[in-house]
């Protein structure tokens, strides 16, 4: 079928007709459906005569037949950059570290010596001994609980043995306590150590002669009603301890005493004595009953200055009398009778020498 168009009409046909050939990715004039005889195939183009679409039916056929194939179009895929990620490091684990409890009060200490019945005098000379071991051990940068036997023994190295074991029997009291409270390290230290020996030593007797001029001199200080004649007397006469003194008590022909341990004793005294003890002051200023420094100082002005051999004068006295050392134990209220029996070695028979010359 023929059809009469204007050249306007068909310049827009035309126009409409590219624009479908670009989207369908043909080219302009032609497409591939048709093959001719020999199997090859023919562009089909627009015939147009006069101004006329020959073949427009057959074009718009074909356009409308033909599959829209698109071409693939590649892909660049793009390259996966991964970002590092700050990785954190786990925490260390730690283990937990032990923490030591605070020491115990030492308060506490002082409470536990006088319910086990440790005297006043020894509680006294236990708080000195707490204060020498206390700066030693802050010299090594330590306490005296953390104190280990090493130290213990550079400390005490060169001493007398018995400071040495004086120190000793402290710190290991101490360390008894410090276990029954839950701290065991100072008891598992102190039993490591081995007590020195004490050298067999003469007890400081002053002699016969000496004791019966005291004993002489302490008569007219008594009559003079002064106390330091007394207290010559308590040691040369009865053997006491100058700190039972203090605690001396007339009772008939005894004076009973508090010893160590608050141990009581009878001591047989010379009625003198006994009757200058109600005769002489006894409590207050310018008393007898007075605490043990107060009488070393006033024996010490008299040239006593190792009051503690008037006991051992005693006991030595009583030997060479021929009291038995078992009566001289009790008499001085030792605990042990090989402490008696430094004095069973001051005492020797003077008629030896006379035997071995006859």
């Amino acid at each position: 079928m023929e059809l009469f168009l204007s050249p306007l009409v068909i310049a827009i046909l035309l126009m409409v007709l590219s624009l479908l050939w670009v989207l369908t990715k043909y080219r302009f004039g032609g497409s591939k459906g048709q093959t001719d005889k020999q199997g090859n195939d023919k562009e089909s183009t627009i015939s147009i005569q006069d101004g006329k679409i020959i073949n427009l039916e057959q074009v718009i056929k074909e356009v409308s037949e033909k599959p829209v194939t698109t071409e693939p179009t590649e892909v660049t895929p793009k390259p996966v950059t991964t970002e590092p990620t700050e990785v954190t490091p786990p925490e260390p684990i730690t283990e937990p570290t032990e923490v030591t409890p605070p020491e115990p009060i030492i308060e506490r200490f002082w409470e536990y010596l006088n319910v086990a019945g440790r005297g006043n005098r020894t509680i006294q000379e236990y708080k000195y001994e707490w204060g020498w071991w206390t700066k030693e051990a802050e010299q090594k940068g330590k306490t005296a609980y953390t104190l280990e036997v090493a130290d213990i023994e550079a400390t005490l190295k060169g001493k007398d043995p018995s400071t040495t074991r004086r120190k000793i029997a402290f710190i290991r009291t101490l360390s008894k306590w410090y276990l029954r409270e839950g701290y065991p390290k100072l008891h598992e230290e102190t039993w490591k150590i081995t007590l020195p020996r004490l050298p067999k030593r003469l007890p400081k007797d002053k002699g016969a002669e000496e004791f019966e001029k005291l004993r002489e001199k302490a008569k007219q200080m008594v009559a003079e009603k002064n106390r330091v004649g007394l207290w010559i007397a308590f040691k040369l006469l009865c053997g006491l301890r100058i700190s039972e003194i203090q605690t001396a008590r007339a009772k008939g022909e005894f004076i009973q005493v508090l010893g160590k341990g608050r141990k009581e004793r009878l001591v047989p005294a010379p009625p003198w004595i006994l009757l200058a003890m109600k005769k002489i002051k006894q409590n207050g200023k310018n008393g007898w009953r007075q605490d043990r420094f107060v009488i070393w100082y006033h024996l010490s002005k008299m040239g006593l200055r190792n009051p503690h051999s008037l006991r051992h004068t005693c006991a030595s006295q009583l030997m060479r009398k021929g009291l038995k050392i078992e009566e001289i134990k009790e008499f001085l209220g030792h605990e042990n009778i090989s402490t008696t029996s430094i004095y069973a070695r001051a005492v020797v028979p003077d008629r030896a020498a006379k035997l071995l010359d006859s």
